[in-house]
């Protein structure tokens, strides 16, 4: 089995849930912690879901659907893309 990894999606203390204006406005900290810039939770999971699920796993949720949706998982016909064999494998 092979795994690619074609796209990534990250929620962190910059903003970086919106891919479009990556570090238009950098977060200055001057404390020793950092908290995430949580983005609106209701654009990526059911409001009924939100409500049940923790901090974490929603952050995780959220990743998945920013890096699901910034690239193509599915061809055109609905089959996962082709690939050339890389010589790496699991």
């Amino acid at each position: 089995m092979s795994i690619y990894i074609n796209a990534t999606g990250n929620i962190s203390p910059q903003k970086t849930a919106d891919n479009g204006h990556f570090l238009e406005e950098p977060v200055s900290v001057d404390g020793l912690q950092l908290r995430s810039a949580d983005p609106g939770y209701k654009d990526f999971i059911p409001a009924e879901l939100i409500r049940r699920m923790g901090r974490i796993i929603k952050m995780g949720v959220a990743s998945s659907k920013i890096s699901a949706s910034s690239r193509s998982v599915f061809g055109t016909n609905g089959s996962a893309p082709r690939r050339e064999r890389s010589s790496v494998s699991w």
